[in-house]
């Protein structure tokens, strides 16, 4: 039978049917469940939902079975149906859905997503398919009954679509913008709809798979129920982690194995050395034992020396004290002279520097200071700006409230007027109805007069309409007038003020144009000046610098001249007495100076004078002969000598050794002149080596074994590590060259002279030099201070012209506007004059009407009088107080019109006056924004300029004071230079008379420096490398520890002869051992390395333990959070499978109850009156109760906003098909069900019905709400 008739979205009436049978239901059970559902759903009025996504329709376009633009819904917010006969396209409604959620064509029922778009007779070449889902947001809520309530919020839509095309290609959108698939699937993961599970989407037969999943997945790709319930648990997460841990520790427990097998290697490596070890130290203790003895015998020598130097101090102490003094001098005065000339150009080069700096400065200072000159001016053009439209704004303001003020009077009075005119009508009807009664009194007597008047007036009347017509142009005309004045007054202001001063502007330009041209020439000037400054003062600097250089080389020569003087006569005077004493034969035995008995290859000269330190020496044969020596040089005075005896000597070793990288040794490039004078040559150097550079000479100094080692050059690297020698001043000559070209060295005093001389003459050109080089310097930072000033000037006229120019192109452009302006005075002079004689003639128009009309008035007052005479008294009085009201009514009609007419002409003005304001107001705006722009900038500019200024002025102090210091240090220097010279002339007479004084000086001095040489720079051992991994021990500090220092009461006592045996003793003992000591690194590696070993070792062990427990405490927490979900979600389970079945039970079970991840869920089920079975034992419609019930409950345990079913029915009797569908109706009202269903018992519960029909191929959709359902 047929229901109400309802209308769909596209016009197509609808009729809602009612089955003519009622689904037969089991009243009894199904009232139970309303039963259960109303004792559990007790509403709380006070609970507050969430906001929901819902889909409120689908439009499908061209999409398989819909052909062209198809709409599907509106779907209800909580319970919608799909009903339509089979292969009418239900499906293709969740093929759509599968479609726009990315499904792949297979999962649609196709092989390729072209084959989704529709064909038909019809429509047989379409180019693509799409489909929108309109996604709406609802609250529920409960009314004042308790009642659920939908509401849909007020939020902009969201529409999902995808369009795919006949390439099998396709785009996603979202409110038809192009997206990516992963963009709308966290859009919709947002929402709470998951894509990555779609436990939303049950699709045709799947109900019954869903209770039929494995305990657990078989393979990654696949799904078991345990993976089924973490994914909603949310337990799932932390899989990854676990397994990634698990896989690090297997990584660091192999790590752990190979670092435990490293360690074991190392430590057996480690023992292996122990013996070695031992043999290596006792070897160093020995050798400890021999360093100590031969420094107590280089203590003894020393003590030796120091007692000689002491008696030959106290003989000679008055002529040192003489050498000394002089010396002193001069050596104070070079001192003066080298640390002021070093003053003077450090300080030359700070003045330099600081030039730089500031002419840096200047040139950044005068760039700020042009930007600052530059925003002032624009600052000041924009202020004057806002000068004048504030004033302007002043003006209009003040006129626009005096016009307001007008113009409420003007109200207020044509307000009073307006009353006064309702009184004066008032009283002017009662009166003129008392003239009446009156006329009407005397109505026999005056009735042929009264109709003479009346006709008489009503020939009047067209008149007087003609009259205030004429009056109302006029009126309109004198406005008119008026405001023509008004602005003919203004033109006339207007063009006053512009009119000349676009030439004025043009004045100051041309005149500043004139100034930049002159300044351009000044710097065009200023800039070749500077260049050709530049150049010469480069070129200036460049000879200043060699010329201080020669004179330094100079001053290098004449010092080592000096001091080649002085030696050689000390020397040669003591050889040249005792070879004379040999040659008369009264000396046996002495051969004369060490460095003349053998010769060496010139390449070798320095190396031999710097690492030869006996070479001065004179070599006898015997201590008599060294102590006849002795005695004549004391008996003559001629200082002191030190002396080689060839029989105490020791019995060296004098053949050749193998050497590191085979380098020469300075004693086998030596040829003596007789082979008995090699141990003399030997005992001077000893196994010094000979190295080309300082690189390979600390290549081989610091191997296995340490070596003294001495350059070409002249560095000497000594075995204790010390390097000494080299510089601009190296020793040569002290032995004899194969060239034998030479003087060996020797200078004559007029040589000597001649130095001085040129040394000062150099000085002098030197110092006029630079007095030239600093008055070209001073000129030339002159110009390069102007250069920057023109600029400046330049660049400030330049914006100054600017802004004259721009002044005189507005002026200019407003001389346009007063050539308008005069055209505008001239035409509005013209309408002046064209109103007033408008006006004129209006008024002469007006004045021929009221004389036309007269005659009628002159009749009318003539009859009126008459009249006024037969009513006598009484109808003059009454007649005389209508005449009154009339006057007083024309006075206040009159005075209403001219307050209109001002009111008009106030309005005028005002929306002139409002136009003005805004002007003033957006021009006053506009000059503010400016200038505070301009200010942001100038505040940071000003900050700049005047930091800049600042260090300016500081450099500028700083450059004043450091050229004053320099000029100070000029003058001393000039007179520290003259005074030396003149202490130069007078040092070469005095060093022939203090020469014997210097010599004892020198040669105590000499032997005491080599032998403190000799304690500081015997060979020592780098121990601390070989023994610094010991613990602190005995052994160690005793290896470590320096030679004792013995007292002068020691060393007295000490027998020199013991002692020379005992270290010969121990020097026999050392040669014969044969150790490798490299062993001792080798162990302190392998020790090292042992402890390095073993602290990997516990790190990595403490990192897997570490790592171990992590992962324990993850599984737990993975666990426990899985067992309180699933634990939830099993009771729930069986709450829902009792209730649907009506006393089943259904239960989750874990495999493997100590881990439920090892083997998965079991799910069981015992259907009501039947024993427990495992699902696949189920028949269908069992399988499908228990999938639901599963569904519902994880629906409970984590609700989703959103479920599409497909024939979940299909397998279910029509009592479990009602109990299903009260379910979805009465529980599951916090989410949308959508379901496909051909059964009844469901479809009719739903609050929308969407039907699904096919005609020609081609689906179609209608929509209705089940209205008589939710009403019965």
């Amino acid at each position: 039978m047929l229901g109400p008739r309802d209308m769909n979205q596209q016009g197509v009436e609808v009729v809602a049917l009612k089955p003519e049978h009622p689904p037969q239901v089991p009243q009894q059970p199904l009232a139970l469940v309303h039963s259960h559902y109303a004792q559990e759903q007790k509403p709380d009025l006070k609970e507050e939902f969430q906001p929901r996504l819902v889909i409120e329709q689908l439009v499908l376009t061209n999409f398989k079975s819909y052909a062209g633009r198809q709409t599907v819904g509106p779907f209800n917010a909580s319970f919608s149906a799909i009903v339509g006969p089979n292969g009418s396209g239900k499906s293709n409604v969740i093929d759509s859905l599968l479609f726009v959620f990315g499904f792949r064509a297979t999962k649609m029922r196709q092989s390729k997503l072209s084959e989704l778009i529709h064909n038909s007779e019809a429509f047989p070449d379409l180019s693509f398919c799409q489909v929108d889902i309109l996604f709406k947001k609802v609250l529920d809520r409960y009314d004042e009954n308790g009642e659920l309530q939908t509401e849909y919020l007020s939020v902009p839509d969201l529409v999902v679509s995808r369009k795919a095309y006949r390439n099998n290609s396709s785009d996603y959108f979202i409110n038809d913008k192009k997206c990516t698939y992963a963009d709308m699937q966290a859009l919709l993961r947002d929402q709470g709809i998951d894509l990555d599970h779609k436990r939303f989407l049950i699709l045709q037969g799947e109900v019954e798979s869903i209770a039929q999943m494995k305990p657990k997945a078989e393979g990654s790709s696949d799904d078991g129920l345990l993976e089924y319930l973490e994914d909603i648990i949310g337990t799932a997460k932390y899989k990854a982690t676990i397994e990634s841990s698990i896989r690090e520790i297997d990584v660091l427990n192999d790590i752990c194995v190979q670092k435990e097998h490293r360690y074991e290697i190392v430590e057996k490596a480690k023992e292996d050395l122990e013996g070695g070890k031992e043999n290596a130290l006792k070897y160093l203790r020995k050798e400890k034992t021999l360093a100590d003895k031969r420094s107590l015998y280089l203590q003894y020598r020393l003590l030796k020396d120091k007692d000689l130097l002491e008696k030959k101090t106290a003989t000679l102490q008055t002529l040192r004290e003489k050498l000394d003094k002089e010396k002193e001098q001069t050596a104070q005065h070079n001192s003066e002279i080298d640390d002021l000339t070093k003053q003077h150009h450090e300080l030359s080069s700070e003045v330099k520097a600081i030039e730089k700096q500031v002419a840096s400065l200047k040139s950044a200072h005068k760039k700020i200071e042009r930007e600052k000159i530059s925003m002032d001016e624009k600052i000041k053009h924009n202020e004057n700006r806002k000068k004048k439209a504030v004033k302007a704004l002043q003006s209009s303001s003040s006129q626009m409230r005096e016009n307001e003020a007008n113009i409420a009077e003007l109200e207020r009075s044509q307000k009073e007027t307006e009353t006064q005119l309702e009184e004066l009508n008032s009283t002017l009807e009662k009166e003129q109805e008392q003239l009446e009664a009156i006329k009407y009194e005397l109505s026999d007597k005056t009735k042929d007069l009264s109709a003479s008047v009346e006709k008489l007036q009503q020939q009047l009347e067209p008149w007087k309409d003609k009259i205030s017509a004429k009056q109302a142009e006029v009126d309109i005309k004198t406005s008119q007038l008026e405001m023509l004045k008004q602005k003919h007054q203004e033109l006339l202001n207007e063009t006053k003020e512009i009119e000349g001063k676009a030439d004025e502007k043009l004045e100051h330009v041309r005149a500043k144009e004139k100034q930049i041209q002159h300044l351009q020439k000044e710097q065009v000037h200023v800039s070749e000046q500077i260049q050709l400054g530049e150049a010469e003062v480069d070129e200036a600097s460049k000879k200043l610098k060699a010329m201080e250089s020669e004179i330094r080389v100079l001053r290098d020569k004449l010092d080592d001249a000096r001091n080649r003087v002085t030696r050689t006569k000390s020397r040669n005077r003591v050889l040249q007495a005792l070879t004379h004493l040999k040659n008369s034969g009264r000396l046996q035995g002495f051969y004369g100076r060490l460095g003349d008995l053998g010769v060496i290859d010139d390449k070798y000269d320095v190396a031999v004078s710097t690492g030869g330190g006996s070479l001065d020496d004179m070599v006898v044969d015997s201590v008599e002969t060294a102590q006849q020596c002795i005695n004549y040089m004391r008996k003559n005075n001629l200082g002191f000598g030190k002396f080689i005896v060839l029989d105490k000597l020791r019995k060296f070793n004098l053949s050749k050794i193998p050497t590191p990288n085979n380098v020469p040794r300075l004693f086998d490039l030596i040829t003596p002149c007789d082979p008995k004078f090699a141990p003399a040559f030997y005992s001077s150097m000893y196994n010094t080596l000979v190295a080309r550079n300082l690189e390979e000479a600390n290549k081989v100094a610091f191997g296995a074994k340490r070596w003294r080692v001495v350059t070409l050059d002249g560095k000497l690297v000594d075995v204790s590590g010390t390097l000494s020698g080299g510089g601009s001043r190296v020793f040569s000559g002290a032995m004899k060259l194969k060239s034998a070209t030479t003087k060996g060295g020797e200078i004559s005093e007029a040589e000597l002279n001649a130095m001085v001389e040129e040394v000062h003459t150099k000085e002098d050109a030197f110092l006029k030099a630079q007095d030239a080089f600093n008055e070209m310097e001073t000129a030339l930072a002159a110009f390069k201070d102007r250069l920057p000033e023109i600029e400046m000037e330049i660049s400030k006229l330049r914006l100054e012209i600017d802004m004259d120019q721009q002044e005189a192109k507005e002026a200019k452009e407003r001389a346009k506007e007063v050539s308008a302006n005069k055209k505008a005075i001239a035409d509005t002079e013209e309408q002046i004059s064209r109103q007033e004689k408008a006006i004129a003639k209006l008024e002469a128009e007006k004045q021929d009407l009221k004389d036309q009309s007269q005659g009628l008035e002159d009749q009318i007052a003539e009859l009126e009088d008459k009249i006024m005479q037969v009513g006598g008294v009484k109808l003059k009085m009454q007649k005389s107080k209508v005449d009154s009201v009339l006057q007083k009514l024309e006075i206040f009609n009159e005075k209403e019109s001219n307050d209109s007419l001002q009111l008009t002409k106030l309005s005028n003005q005002m929306t002139r006056l409002n136009n003005q304001i805004t002007e003033n107001e957006a021009e006053i705006k506009e000059a503010e924004e400016a200038i505070n722009q301009i200010r942001e900038v100038y505040d940071t500019s000003l900050a700049k300029f005047q930091a800049s200024e600042k260090e300016l002025q500081e450099l500028s102090a700083q450059m004043e004071e450091l050229v004053e210091k320099c000029d100070e240090i000029k003058e001393e220097l000039d007179f520290k230079q003259s005074r030396i010279a003149d202490l130069r002339k007078g040092e070469i007479g005095l060093v022939t008379e203090i020469e014997k004084c210097e010599q004892s000086i020198s040669q105590c001095k000499y032997n005491i420096k080599k032998i403190t040489s000799e304690m500081g720079h015997a060979e020592t051992r780098d121990l601390e490398s070989l023994v610094g991994w010991m613990d602190d021990c005995d052994t160690k500090q005793r290896l470590l520890a320096p030679p004792p220092e013995y007292s002068s009461e020691d060393l007295k006592k000490v027998d020199f002869e013991a002692l020379a045996s005992e270290i010969e003793e121990l020097e026999k003992d050392t040669e014969a051992m044969t150790v490798d000591l490299d062993i001792l690194q080798e162990y302190a590696r392998r020790h090292k390395e042992y402890n390095e070993r073993k602290a990997d070792l516990n790190e990595s062990v403490t990192k897997r333990d570490e790592l171990k427990q992590a992962c324990e405490d993850l599984k737990k927490r993975r666990l426990d959070e899985f067992m309180a979900g699933f634990n939830t979600i099993s009771l729930t389970l069986k709450e829902m499978y009792q209730m649907i079945t009506m006393g089943g039970n259904a239960e989750l079970e874990l495999v493997d109850s100590l881990d439920p991840f090892s083997e998965g869920i079991l799910f069981s089920v015992m259907p009501p009156k039947k024993s427990w079975k495992n699902i696949s034992n189920l028949s269908g419609g069992e399988k499908t109760l228990s999938s639901l019930a599963l569904v519902f409950a994880l629906h409970r345990y984590k609700p989703t906003p959103l479920y599409v079913m497909d024939e979940i029915d299909a397998a279910l009797d029509f009592r479990n098909v009602s109990i299903v569908a009260n379910y979805i109706k009465e529980r599951t009202k916090n989410a949308q069900f959508i379901v496909i269903s051909l059964r009844n018992n469901m479809f009719e519960l739903a609050q929308q019905l969407v039907g699904i029909y096919k005609v020609s191929n081609m689906t179609k959709s209608i929509t209705m709400q089940n209205r008589d359902i939710l009403t019965t």
